[in-house]
């Protein structure tokens, strides 16, 4: 008896996060795909026959991301956006925390581009080349000229959500922060910084942690670097940033992705 080949079977990817496919040919029943969800994502995998009919369907629900879990401080803010009392990896409003590269979610030892998660070198074929392999809107930053438009940092790259809940402020959040508070050099339990009080009264502390490059900390005391989730459109080497010193604060240009910056959390208020 003749032995009878199976027929491909088409799947077809939909999800409102990252694919690295929108379809894919099963291979003795199986078949895989890369997704980076959004909040609350469904990933939906429909199996077609070779004339274009659903067979099958099936969904993936993606995992609820961390809950906010630490404390938070209404500064009466336009958008009703609450704030972190204290640094992602603080254990107190005065501590420095943790530093961290932007995009990344655990500190490290060295900050680098050596180190640094979405950038890398290396040969295709004969050619040579180094750039970016994620965040990356211009191909002629990206690794053999990769782009993927993505401007704002995904859950899974958030340091805010990954270790404290919440996320971290867009660049237009901690403009509105500046816009919208009073702000004052002074020092918390020995520890200089920066208090911002809201249209409320109410107040939160930045302390002035520096950064860190390599495995140095720089400027430590005289110096806060928060980082924001958006992507530095003009020169995707960096991102957003807010900076101030005892004389001045302001939204950086930017800095660049692979250096270590403090991260502080915000999320939006409970519904009443």
């Amino acid at each position: 008896m003749e032995q009878l080949t199976p027929l491909p079977q088409f799947v077809k990817f939909e999800a409102n996060g990252q694919l690295s496919s929108e379809y894919g040919i099963a291979h003795n029943g199986q078949v895989t795909v890369n997704w980076t969800p959004t909040s609350n994502d469904i990933l939906y995998a429909k199996l077609y026959d070779i004339n274009g009919n659903v067979m099958s369907w099936d969904t993936v629900h993606a995992p609820e991301a961390p809950q906010p879990t630490g404390d938070w401080v209404d500064l009466g803010l336009p958008s009703g956006l609450l704030w972190a009392t204290r640094n992602v990896g603080a254990s107190s409003p005065s501590d420095y925390g943790s530093y961290f590269a932007w995009g990344e979610t655990s500190p490290k030892s060295m900050y680098n581009w050596d180190t640094y998660q979405y950038y890398t070198c290396g040969y295709q074929g004969d050619d040579y080349d180094c750039g970016y392999t994620k965040y990356c809107n211009q191909s002629s930053y990206g690794y053999f000229g990769y782009h993927d438009n993505l401007t704002i940092l995904q859950p899974g790259d958030d340091a805010a959500t990954a270790n404290y809940g919440g996320r971290m402020p867009t660049k237009e959040e901690w403009q509105e922060l500046y816009n919208n508070c009073t702000s004052t050099w002074t020092t918390l339990n020995g520890v200089n910084g920066r208090c911002f009080t809201g249209p409320n009264g109410n107040s939160l502390f930045l302390p002035a942690a520096g950064y860190r490059w390599n495995d140095e900390i720089y400027n430590a005391g005289c110096d806060g670097r928060y980082w924001s989730s958006s992507l530095y459109t003009s020169d995707p080497y960096g991102a957003w940033y807010f900076d101030f010193y005892s004389g001045y604060y302001y939204m950086g240009i930017y800095g660049y992705r692979d250096s270590g910056q403090s991260v502080r959390a915000v999320r939006s208020a409970p519904q009443k």
